[in-house]
């Protein structure tokens, strides 16, 4: 017989008939041996859960990523194949980390079409070490590959612990929990219409519910060898699958957006200072994700990235009066790098100038404005209008710390970046013989306006190296304020700030002859600037003849660029001002401002991006409503002798006019029936006297500065929180005299922990079956449940000494019975591995 024969013969009887069986009755028993039928059911509803998960976030579009939907999947299938694997759970964890890695790298290699093997992974590095750079030194980044592959790694990972979850502890109330918390932390940033995610995530989280109980049902049923039709589960699932639909129509017929009480607002923002500074970290290293909904309160964190699409709300931020209409400014940034501004080195100082100190005294054409501002949320920063003088709080004003020069005196040529002011300061210590080099004489060599920071001499006493900076006014160069203690909704404050009303002429006559600080700090330009930027400021400037007809000159050219706020954002290696002139042609108020300081720097003009919120007309009371939408961005430029002047180059937009208010229109003195604040509700507070320190609830640190009513409510709160728990544990554990109460209560609490009595079984039963399941308590279990039988059936009345006994054994099997009810609920603890 021939080798075709025989194996034909071979395949022929382990198939009789010589047909072989279909593929799916082939893997039937090897599907089997992995896991059991019924738990196929489950693996697909908690598929569901998480595909509901990715689905929101693909529709999101936040950026171009691999298919989220193969790597929850394959995140859901290692969890689930290694929780049934009866192994050491360390070396489970390191398979499964092992398998994360090689996904990820491979879908990432794959989507970026990058070259296989090492060379995709070492381009995969270079972008990841850029980001980790930025990340590292407060810089910015608008690589959107590395929000890409977070949002892939956390959707494998989110499928994964699922799975894990799900098929190790028997339970499938953490990984719901788990699965709702990425998908509302998804939605939170979205608008309403993508909110139908929620609801199909709730249909397959109610199903889910629905079949584990009967699947936990089902092996209680098996233990007790109760025979049950395999059809249960068919009507189990109908039931919740009615139940479920109803549960959803009801909620989308119920109202929304109830009035939440003011206490509530304050304790939420409390609550929201911690993450603040997380969000800002946020913005700056994922700033190529575009906005979706509008963000309620903007932060002007130290950092502002070059986004993409923005999206604008109707918030009120805060209302506000002025004898003179003008920009509230939030923030200035005076460091330009290619993604951004970065607010650089900066001290917090008390704003407390001495007469002499202040821009009124120091710079000519200034005026005087009263402002009166009522917060309705709780800043970080303070919206200003112009240069703070004083106000009724105590405040703290941000400004830049100069650069420090490090000065060697031996072995090392003179730089020749630094200004030559520190130059000749050099050169002049190298002409001294060190051994007369003492503090008193390096300090009488010092340039005027620098200070001494430290000299560092060798073992010897020669002098090395000398370190030094040129000192700064505070008062004139203020970045940011903020108040002394955190402000609150619904807290005021009142201010005297000092705005230039410097006429064109004026500018024009004011010369270049800017002080050295203001050129250290607003000239500055990174290497990264391409070209074709600085050959178009430098073109757009022909013919202008002072830094004002050069402003003027870009500020023109500005306007008739296209304004939207729907742009792409810059590419992860491309300048961003650069975007904005030659790439998109188009951008919003936040490019406006950039481009047009940029390009003045470029031709040598000190000008700098400042941020905040225009002025909108006001109503009949003087009061301006400020709202979200009116956030924006413009350009301030330096002019000697005058100071700080704002241009407005976004088109559509002009600077506010100089109508004057009286202050006796502020009503400072105090509001009372015509308060124009009296609009917002719930507000008792009045504007105090300008120079009062009596202004406001927040007086001290931030936790005695909480007003009485938000601890009087905090403490109910609490007080309440405690009295229920109490009185629930009271309810599940406490001691009770009676035997029967006793027994009533071993029931409740087997009944949380799936130990419960069975339908039909007698307490004696249900005594050995808890013995049975819970050895070590068997003693415990046998005491409650003869008592209860005694004076159950036997109508016995138990002495004090056999109710304390009962008493006993209640108080030695409530805590292992309760620390199940956790486990079967997904709490942390020691599983066997199913099989």
């Amino acid at each position: 017989m021939t080798t075709r024969a025989a194996s034909f013969g071979r395949w022929q009887g382990r198939h009789p008939g010589g047909v072989m069986p279909p593929l799916r009755q082939r893997m039937e028993p090897a599907l089997r041996a992995f896991m059991p039928s019924f738990q196929w059911v489950t693996f697909l509803l908690i598929l569901g859960v998480v595909i509901s998960v990715v689905w929101s976030l693909q529709a999101a579009r936040w950026t171009t990523t691999p298919p989220l939907h193969l790597a929850v999947f394959l995140g859901l299938a290692v969890g689930a194949a290694l929780a049934r694997a009866p192994i050491n759970v360390w070396v489970l964890q390191s398979v499964a980390l092992t398998l994360w890695l090689l996904t990820i790298l491979w879908m990432f290699i794959a989507f970026l079409n990058a070259p296989g093997g090492f060379a995709g992974i070492y381009h995969l590095g270079e972008r990841f070490g850029q980001w980790f750079y930025a990340a590292r030194t407060g810089g910015i980044s608008t690589d959107a590959l590395p929000f890409a592959v977070t949002l892939t790694v956390l959707t494998w990972v989110l499928g994964y612990a699922v799975g894990w979850l799900t098929f190790r502890r028997r339970s499938v109330w953490l990984p719901l929990v788990l699965a709702g918390l990425a998908l509302l932390t998804n939605l939170s940033y979205l608008p309403k219409s993508y909110y139908s995610y929620f609801y199909l995530y709730l249909f397959f989280a109610l199903l889910a519910v629905a079949w584990t109980g009967f699947m936990e049902r089902r092996r209680a049923w098996d233990r007790q060898r109760i025979s049950h039709s395999a059809t249960l589960a068919a009507y189990g699932l109908s039931d919740a699958l009615w139940f479920g639909l109803a549960a959803i129509i009801i909620a989308l017929l119920l109202p929304s957006g109830f009035p939440r009480p003011p206490i509530f607002k304050k304790a939420y923002e409390v609550m929201r200072w911690p993450v603040e500074s997380y969000s800002g970290d946020f913005s700056r290293l994922f700033a190529g994700v575009p906005a979706k909904k509008a963000v309620p309160y903007r932060t002007f964190d130290d950092t502002l990235a070059f986004q993409g699409t923005i999206k604008l709300g109707d918030q009120v931020i805060f209302a506000a009066q002025s004898t003179l209409p003008t920009y509230f400014r939030m923030r200035s940034y005076p460091i330009y790098i290619s993604q951004g501004w970065i607010a650089g080195d900066t001290q917090l100082v008390p704003v407390d100038w001495t007469p002499g100190e202040s821009s009124e005294a120091l710079y000519l054409e200034r005026l005087p404005v009263l402002q009166g501002v009522k917060l309705q949320y709780s800043p970080r920063l303070l919206p200003m209008g112009g240069q703070v003088e004083e106000s009724d709080r105590a405040l703290l004003a941000e400004v830049p710390v100069s650069p420090t020069f490090t000065i060697p005196l031996v072995n090392a040529p003179i730089d020749p970046r630094l200004p030559a002011e520190v130059r000749l300061f050099t050169r002049n210590l190298r002409r001294t013989p060190l051994s007369s080099l003492t503090d008193a004489r390096i300090k009488a060599l010092l340039p005027e306006g620098f200070e001494l920071l430290a000299v560092h001499r060798s073992e010897a006493g020669v002098v090395v190296t000398v370190s030094t900076r040129r000192v700064i006014p505070p008062a004139l160069e203020v970045l940011s304020v903020q108040s002394a203690t955190r402000l609150l909704t619904e807290d005021t404050y009142v201010a005297r700030t000092s705005v230039s009303i410097a006429t064109p002429e004026e500018l024009r006559g004011a010369g270049e002859r800017y002080p050295t600080w203001v050129r250290d700090l607003y000239l500055q330009l990174p290497d990264t600037l391409p070209q074709r930027v600085r050959d178009l400021a430098q073109r757009l400037t022909v013919g202008a003849d002072t830094p004002y007809d050069k402003a003027m000159a870009i500020q023109s050219y500005l306007k008739t660029v296209r304004y939207s706020q729907a742009i792409p954002p810059p590419g992860y290696n491309a300048d961003g001002v650069d975007h904005f002139l030659f790439v998109a042609q188009a951008g919003y108020s936040e490019y406006y401002g950039s481009a047009m300081a940029v390009m003045l720097r470029v031709v040598g003009v000190p000008a700098r991006l400042a941020v905040g919120y225009t002025y909108d007309e006001p109503d009949a009371n003087g009061v301006v409503l400020v709202r979200d939408l009116n956030a924006h961005g413009w350009a301030e430029v330096f002019f000697p002798n005058y100071g700080w002047v704002d241009f407005e180059p976004t088109p559509g937009r002009e600077l506010p006019g100089p109508e004057l208010l009286s202050q006796e229109d502020l009503y400072i003195e105090g509001l009372g029936e015509d308060d124009p604040f009296s609009e917002f509700e719930g507000d008792e507070s009045e504007l105090p006297p300008l120079g009062s320190r009596d202004g406001g609830d927040i007086q001290g640190g931030i936790l005695l500065g909480l007003s009485v009513r938000l601890w009087l409510a905090l403490a109910t709160s609490l007080v309440a929180i405690f009295l229920v728990l109490r009185a629930g544990l009271r309810w599940l554990m406490g001691t009770p005299s009676q035997a029967s109460a006793v027994y009533r209560k071993l029931t409740r609490l087997t009944a949380l922990a799936g130990l419960g009595p069975a339908a039909g079984q007698t307490p004696r039963e249900f005594g050995l079956s808890l013995g049975h399941r819970l050895p070590d308590l068997r003693p415990a279990f046998a005491t409650v449940v003869d008592a209860y039988g005694r004076g159950r059936y036997g109508q016995k009345n138990l002495t004090l000494e056999e109710e304390r006994v009962v008493g006993v054994a209640w108080r030695q099997v409530r805590l292992p019975l309760l620390g199940q009810a956790l486990g079967r609920l997904g709490w942390p603890r020691r599983a066997a591995v199913p099989r």
